[in-house]
């Protein structure tokens, strides 16, 4: 989330998440961490391997998976055609 802060000489916006209490902990509370319902379309392949992983749930909420694979071309586009 941005804060507009004011009293400056030009429009300037801040990121809560580097507002800090003078202890570390953040100055903003969120009112509401729950992560978002993933929808059941948005699988990986059962076989797939996990390679590296991110999540991210402060500000907003984001979530990076890199996964490896082998199979045929047909196989991956099969895999993407019953996705959408």
């Amino acid at each position: 989330m941005w804060i507009e802060v004011r009293g400056a000489a030009k429009p300037f916006w801040l990121d809560t998440d580097q507002c800090r209490l003078p202890n570390g902990e953040l100055a903003f509370a969120y009112e509401n961490l729950q992560k978002p319902a993933i929808p059941s379309w948005f699988a990986a392949p059962p076989a797939s391997k996990l390679r590296e992983t991110s999540e991210n749930l402060w500000a907003w909420y984001n979530m990076h998976e890199h996964r490896s694979l082998r199979c045929s071309v047909q196989e991956v586009l099969a895999f993407y055609e019953d996705s959408i």
